[in-house]
């Protein structure tokens, strides 16, 4: 049991951390587009 919480919780992090990073490429886009 142990061990499939681990896992998903390794997914949610890694999922949260491309969350994050898209919505920092996607802030850049707008930024540039704005400028």
């Amino acid at each position: 049991m142990p061990d499939r919480i681990a896992i998903r919780a390794k997914l949610i992090g890694s999922f949260a951390v491309m969350l994050v990073l898209m919505a920092g490429l996607a802030g850049q886009a707008l930024g540039r587009i704005q400028a």
